[in-house]
């Protein structure tokens, strides 16, 4: 049996016909069910992995889709692809090229694979939350989320450089004054991505990864709180945020 590249396209226009279909939605639940209504026809049976996950908006529920075809080894081989479509706001976004396409792919895959024998066992994978939550895409949450206990606590001028990557806050007092009870948090594209506490010495470094996007860094000390917005471009290397601690 051949793969029908017709086949494939129609069944593209079906799912773009949906219009948007970002996880959680009615009209992802909708791209489901036909999906496992075309596994269905070819003789496949669709089990669906389900669970709610955080987001910067929010839970927002996903479900994955699986389809086993057996083949003469149990071992197997995974194909995979996204059928979810990204959240966009300011234009209808219905994502034939980016989970239209990898989606319609996988369903008359799936029928070429049934009706022939395959040496091994395949796994179709139809992924759910590929896309970013975000309209700005701004790296990996997850990633953002990660902290390193990377101190140096060499002695300084009272002054604290904070590298984080793509964002430098330096926190500088009078020389020699140690940085008793200062903090420093950046917030940003992942919610509580970033949270750092300066060391109890008159410098050192902490480092945390941290995507793209606009970030707000806050210092808290005895002299009170300064907040500042900095903007951290893909590719752009890193920016800076300089505050004077008051005394």
């Amino acid at each position: 049996m051949k793969f029908d590249s017709n086949r494939a396209w129609e069944h593209l226009r079906q799912l773009v016909a949906i219009g948007p279909r970002p996880s959680g939605s009615a009209a992802i639940e909708q791209s489901r069910t036909y999906i496992k209504n075309q596994l269905a026809a070819s003789g496949l049976i669709a089990v669906e992995q389900k669970w709610t996950d955080e987001t910067p908006a929010g839970r927002v529920p996903m479900v994955n889709l699986t389809a086993t075809i057996p083949g003469a080894r149990k071992d197997r081989i995974v194909i995979a692809g996204h059928y979810d479509t990204k959240r966009f706001t300011r234009f209808r976004f219905v994502g034939a090229s980016d989970g239209g396409s990898s989606a319609a792919f996988l369903i008359e895959l799936a029928r070429t694979l049934k009706g022939r024998p395959n040496g091994f066992t395949v796994e179709l994978l139809f992924l759910d939350g590929e896309e970013a939550v975000n309209e700005v895409w701004a790296g990996s949450c997850t990633l953002a989320q990660s902290t390193h206990d990377d101190v140096d606590l060499s002695a300084g001028d009272g002054s604290l450089n904070v590298p984080l990557q793509g964002l430098i806050t330096t926190v500088k007092t009078a020389a020699g004054v140690p940085l008793t009870g200062y903090s420093v948090t950046a917030t940003g594209p992942c919610a509580g991505a970033a949270t750092l506490t300066l060391p109890n010495t008159s410098s050192g470094a902490s480092k945390a990864a941290i995507p793209a996007g606009t970030w707000t860094v806050k210092v808290v000390g005895p002299g009170g709180t300064q907040t500042k917005s900095v903007i951290i471009a893909p590719g752009q290397g890193t920016a800076n945020a300089d505050f004077v601690a008051a005394s």
